[in-house]
């Protein structure tokens, strides 16, 4: 199977906090994140929208 773009939705857990190097630091979202590593691993592209403190209305809305 050929994954040419995944997206990421998440609270903390998913954005890494705290694991340099963070490319978003109101988002605190990492660089080396689960999702970044993920991505790079399969050759595609992201779209990373996970951010730390996120609740469940946060994604929904």
């Amino acid at each position: 199977m050929c994954y040419q773009h995944l997206t990421a939705l998440g609270s903390s857990l998913a954005a890494g906090p705290g694991i340099e190097p963070l490319i978003d630091r109101r988002a605190m979202r990492s660089r080396a994140n689960y999702t970044h590593l993920l991505a790079q691993t399969l050759g595609a592209e992201l779209t990373d929208l996970t951010l730390s403190g996120a609740i469940t209305s946060t994604i929904v809305d």
